[in-house]
C-alpha cells in the first residue's frame, strides 16, 4: 500500500489507521454528489487504496432508532457513487461486521482499535474476520437480532456484496467489537 484514502478517519478505528505511513483523509460525504466523488478522485490519481470505516447512522436517536431504512439507503447510495469514481485499480478495504453472525452485546470477543487498525492495513485480501477465531460459528443468522441491528447487517452484507462484485482487489474485515 503506497497511497492510502481514509473515508471515516474520525472514527475510533480510522483514527488509528490514519497513523500509518501514506494514509490521509477522504473528506467525501455519503450526501456528496457523484460529480463530487468523481472530482475528488480523479484530483487524487495516485491513491492505490481506499480503506472504508465510514457509516451512517441518527446520532440524535437512542441506540434502537440510529438505523433505518434511510441510512440502509443513505450507505447503499454512497458506495454506489463510490464504485462509480473509484478505479479498478484501487484496492478497498471496508470495514464491516460480525454482527452479521447474529453476534451482539457485551459477550463478544473484544479487540483494541489498534488491533483493528493492524488487521485492516495488513495484507490479506478477501474477507476476514478480526479477530480471527476459527472456533467462531460463522454463518449468517438474523434472527435473534432487534430491527436496528437487522437494518445494520442488511447494510452491511449489501456493501460487501457490491464491492465484490466490482473488484477482485478487495478487502472485508468483519471486525468483532473494539475498545480504546
Amino acid at each position: 500500500m503506497n497511497s492510502i484514502a481514509v473515508l471515516g478517519s474520525t472514527s475510533s478505528i480510522g483514527k488509528e489507521v490514519i497513523k500509518y505511513p501514506n494514509t490521509f483523509h477522504c473528506p467525501l460525504r455519503f450526501e456528496d454528489s457523484q460529480e463530487q466523488y468523481d472530482k475528488w478522485f480523479s484530483a487524487n490519481p495516485q491513491i492505490d487504496t481506499l480503506v472504508h470505516l465510514a457509516r451512517a447512522c441518527k446520532k440524535d436517536k437512542i441506540r434502537d432508532e440510529q438505523r433505518d431504512l434511510s441510512t440502509f439507503l443513505l450507505e447503499i447510495s454512497a458506495i454506489q457513487k463510490l464504485l462509480n469514481s473509484v478505479p479498478k485499480s484501487v484496492k478497498i478495504v471496508f470495514a464491516s461486521t460480525c454482527v452479521i453472525y447474529g453476534l451482539s452485546g457485551t459477550n463478544l470477543i473484544r479487540y483494541t482499535t489498534a488491533q483493528a487498525a493492524k488487521e485492516i492495513m495488513d495484507n490479506n485480501m478477501g474477507v476476514v474476520n478480526c479477530p480471527f477465531d476459527e472456533t467462531a460459528d460463522t454463518i449468517v443468522d438474523l434472527r435473534s437480532l432487534a430491527d436496528h441491528h437487522k437494518v445494520y447487517v442488511m447494510t452491511k452484507l449489501a456493501i460487501e456484496q457490491m464491492i465484490q462484485n466490482h473488484t477482485d482487489n478487495h478487502k472485508i474485515v468483519r471486525i468483532w467489537t473494539t475498545q480504546k
